[in-house]
């Protein structure tokens, strides 16, 4: 009984069952850094965010296995940002890029921190940065996109980010609501109530939606 058969459970997906392996481990996990490790994931994935950290952070300070504290870190960000500390979430992932890794998955996530902060500028460069790493990053090219036409930096630009994301998903309320933004933002209202009404009729309850769509039906009268 303990950190094996915690492991075993958590490969299989039963993170309750494997949290409650971990803690009947005879190590303590201020000793046993893969110990804190899972017990980090296990809380992460059981929504006891707060103490999840302490875990994470113990991987980051004690740990020498860099894949482990890359993946500390990344769990921490998410935390942070989830909690909407988007300063520290900003700081777990500048670290990651200091200590030498850099993929699109880590700047794509300064880049919605960065936006999160009022950082126009920094989230433009870094979901950039993600994109010329990986083309194909739909996620990034639809955040840039739906950035480059909230701040009219570049409308053309814009559009051909958020039309990508919808041919790569054109099920997808979030490009949908992109792609109706940008053509509300080039004045063109009809077509923006278009993506917009079919954004929401698959979100309902999605706020920023509402919120656009609130806007452009009060420019079609």
């Amino acid at each position: 009984m303990g950190k094996e058969e915690g492991i075993e459970a958590y490969g299989r997906g039963d993170f309750r069952e494997a949290l409650d392996q971990f803690l009947l481990d005879n190590n303590d996990p201020a000793d046993d850094v893969e110990l804190s490790y899972y017990l980090g994931l296990c809380y992460t994935r059981t929504d006891d965010f707060e103490t999840a950290q302490l875990y994470l952070n113990r991987v980051v300070e004690a740990d020498f296995n860099l894949i482990r504290i890359y993946q500390s870190r990344m769990i921490l960000s998410y935390i942070f940002a989830l909690t909407e500390r988007f300063d520290s979430a900003k700081y777990q992932l500048e670290q990651i890029i200091r200590e030498g890794f850099e993929s699109p998955q880590v700047f794509a996530s300064l880049g919605y921190n960065c936006w999160a902060l009022g950082e126009t500028e920094g989230a433009v460069e870094y979901y950039r940065k993600a994109i010329e790493i990986d083309s194909e990053n739909i996620t990034s090219l639809n955040s840039l996109g739906y950035i480059l036409a909230d701040e009219k930096l570049d409308l053309r630009e814009a559009m051909e980010n958020c039309r990508k994301a919808v041919e790569s998903n054109p099920e997808n309320s979030n490009y949908l609501d992109s792609l109706g933004w940008t053509y509300y933002r080039m004045g063109n209202y009809k077509l923006a109530h278009q993506y917009l009404s079919r954004a929401g009729s698959l979100d309902r309850e999605n706020s920023a939606v509402k919120q656009h769509l609130a806007i452009v039906e009060k420019h079609l009268g």
